[in-house]
């Protein structure tokens, strides 16, 4: 089952490691599917790594007598993760530096995450991301036909674009979430390259932009009041401004307000 959040990936890839008896470098070669010595296993081993930080973000959303208690294993999570007193090629079993009680804790975590925050861009309420690829696919091969941007800020924004593709790929090991998140970063990224554009083209730039958000919404997120991201608060102006423009009188889509407006995730 593919996981929404980034606490229930962590814990998935983790339940794994306490089956593995080999290496460290070789099981986690094995968790992530990939030869250990690979410079493919440093992105998805990195991208672990911002599971973990995503984790540490969601816990935030938690009650404090929930965020004390994190802080009691969320360095024991890390250690599962990087193992920083082992030599990974030696014989260290990958089983011996994960901590049961504490990866118990991390899907109690998973649980009370998803029980708050479902249906948002953290926890998103569907795993369907068809349509999310069919829109990343159109930006990228816009972008590649585009003469109107400075080069350096088309290639920032295609990079974008393919990590999201890559996620997406890999939507198996990293969950949802990570996706979501990569997403929304497009949508910021589209918004502020956008005003570099020339008036004739700001027209489709933003048609495809709005098809973006629409997409995070199905995903969950701002119909539930959450921000997509810094550029597209209330008030926001240009390409911003345009982007929302018109999605409020869509049936059933919500434009953004700010984070502590009506309707915003309280936890």
């Amino acid at each position: 089952m593919t996981a929404t959040n980034d606490a229930r990936a962590l814990h998935d890839l983790l339940s794994r490691a306490i089956e593995m008896s080999d290496t460290v470098e070789n099981s986690w070669g094995a968790m992530l599917a990939v030869e250990a010595t690979s410079r493919e296993f440093t992105r998805r081993h990195a991208e672990v790594v911002g599971l973990y930080t995503g984790t540490l973000a969601l816990i935030e959303s938690l009650p404090e007598a929930a965020r004390e208690r994190a802080a009691r294993y969320d360095r024991k999570w890390w250690t599962a993760i990087v193992a920083p007193r082992v030599t990974w090629h030696q014989n260290t079993a990958m089983v011996s530096v994960v901590d049961r009680p504490a990866l118990d804790q991390l899907a109690s975590f998973a649980d009370l995450v998803e029980a708050r925050l479902e249906n948002s861009l953290a926890v998103p309420g569907s795993t369907d991301l068809t349509e999310l690829r069919a829109v990343v696919d159109e930006w990228l091969v816009a972008l590649a036909e585009e003469k109107d941007l400075p080069a350096e800020l088309r290639s920032g924004l295609i990079r974008t674009l393919t990590h999201v593709v890559w996620l997406i790929d890999n939507v198996d090991l990293f969950g949802v979430g990570r996706v979501a998140a990569a997403a929304t970063e497009v949508v910021g990224e589209v918004a502020v390259v956008g005003q570099r554009l020339p008036p004739a083209t700001r027209g489709e730039w933003v048609e495809r932009g709005k098809k973006l958000i629409r997409v995070l919404v199905l995903l969950g997120g701002i119909a539930s009041g959450v921000d997509v991201s810094l550029a597209l608060t209330a008030g926001a102006v240009g390409v911003a401004g345009e982007l929302l423009g018109g999605l409020a009188a869509d049936p059933g889509v919500e434009a953004p307000g700010p984070a502590d407006s009506p309707g915003s995730l309280e936890t």
